[in-house]
């Protein structure tokens, strides 16, 4: 109700706008994350937000799965398949196996297969941030009002456009208006012209052209002297003239004035939506519910309204690793599967290069997402987790502790590394560390 006088926006806040405009809808739906870009695009013009593709993770008795059923808006799928089989051929995304597309008429379907050691969720975080299952945009509202550029909000561009469609059916109303106006004008005049059918008739009989008729209809002319001059206007002598006599004088009178009424009721309707703004916006509110019923449907893209925080651990595999420290404190991890098993007589394999007079103190076997505890000869414990430590192969040397723990003393020494895993640190009731000096 406010503004309705004055034709200023109304002083509703960004929040109250959004209850009902909750953001944007693409066609190829996805998930849209982070509400705070779509409030500062509507206070401000300018946002940013991101857009998850819609994925569902299977790890069943059929294997290990990623199955694809949205993509971003302006997505290319084939594209977008292609660069994902890059991603795994050049090793940037692990654990793929193979890559399906089974879309059909019923919609998108791409089914990723994860191997058997590979976390699928992992791998579906690999694929958000390395390929265009997630796509970040970007929104510049700019738009011309008043001859000049200017950066939209949600308030300027939904008063702008109630205003224009004001204009709209304002206009549409003037035009219908005139429009009739000038047919009841007419109607008027052929009520009028039944009253003297007879001089009507035998002055079209006597004159020589049309023109000479419309003349003498309007009361310039006359050529028959004992005929009262008319007094009909332009348009009604015009379209007295047009019609042939025989039309004239059997024309439906009451046919006429019931047309005549009719328009007489249409035109004060018509007079009262342009001189009433309440009118034209009740008229713009039952055309919006008329597009809506014939145009609308469900709203396709969701919104998330906490913002992507991917956390670096959920892009790391869940593997078995093998984490050494030698004694001038170089560490590094290797998986597990480098060490392949040998029979009864086999000669073994190097798992391990230093540099001279440098030897291995600790080997520990663990999982990439435990948690590492480093303790000290100076009875200090630190905290590391598995993946953090540098990863190399059975003949890389690693890097040097000091790197990881900045706060580790000169004098200082490691004697123990003991991996604790995920699941202890979730529930560590009734679970202890047991010290001995």
């Amino acid at each position: 109700e406010q503004g309705v006088e004055n034709k200023q926006i109304p002083n509703i806040s960004i929040d109250e706008y959004m209850q009902y405009v909750k953001g944007p809808d693409f066609p190829t739906g996805a998930a849209i994350h982070g509400i705070d870009g779509i409030y500062d695009m509507y206070s401000t013009g300018k946002g940013r937000f991101h857009v998850r593709s819609k994925c569902e993770v299977l790890d069943d008795s059929k294997g290990k799965r990623i199955i694809i059923h949205e993509i971003p808006y302006q997505v290319k799928k084939a594209d977008m398949l292609v660069h994902i089989a890059d991603l795994v051929n050049k090793g940037t995304v692990i654990g793929i196996r193979d890559i399906r597309d089974e879309s059909s008429k019923e919609g998108i379907r791409v089914l990723i297969e994860v191997k058997n050691n590979a976390d699928p969720h992992a791998v579906l975080n690999q694929l958000f941030k390395s390929s265009r299952l997630q796509e970040s945009y970007s929104a510049n509202m700019m738009g011309i009002l008043d001859g000049r550029p200017v950066l939209l909000t949600l308030p300027v561009m939904l008063h702008t456009y109630v205003e224009h469609r004001e204009s709209v059916i304002e206009r549409r109303a003037q035009f219908e208006l005139e429009k009739a106006e000038a047919r009841a004008h007419i109607l008027e005049g052929l009520v009028k012209a039944q009253k003297r059918i007879d001089d009507i008739v035998a002055v079209g009989k006597a004159s020589e052209s049309r023109e000479q008729f419309e003349s003498v209809l309007k009361g310039k002319d006359s050529i028959i002297k004992n005929i009262d001059p008319f007094d009909f206007t332009e348009a009604q002598a015009k379209a007295i003239a047009e019609r042939r006599l025989y039309q004239l004088s059997k024309l439906d009178v009451n046919k006429v004035q019931n047309e005549f009424e009719e328009l007489q009721i249409k035109i004060s309707d018509l007079n009262d939506i342009i001189s009433s703004r309440m009118r034209r916006l009740e008229i713009l509110l039952q055309e919006l519910e008329e597009m809506l019923e014939k145009h609308g449907d469900e709203r396709r893209s969701f919104i998330d309204p906490m913002p992507l925080s991917m956390d670096r651990e959920d892009l790391i595999e869940e593997r078995a690793i093998a984490i050494t420290l030698s004694e001038d404190n170089y560490i590094r991890h290797v998986p597990v599967e480098s060490f392949r098993v040998q029979n009864r007589g086999g000669k073994g394999l190097k798992g391990v290069t230093t540099k001279d007079e440098d030897t291995p103190q600790l080997i520990v076997t663990c999982f990439s997402k435990d948690r590492l505890l480093i303790f000290t000869d100076q009875g200090r414990v630190y905290g590391l987790k598995a993946w953090e430590t540098p990863q190399g192969s059975r003949l890389s040397r690693g890097g040097h502790i000091r790197n990881l723990l900045e706060s580790l003393r000169e004098d200082e020494n490691i004697v123990s590394l003991l991996p604790i895993s995920k699941d202890l640190l979730e529930n560590p009731e009734e679970n202890y560390l047991l010290f001995a000096t």
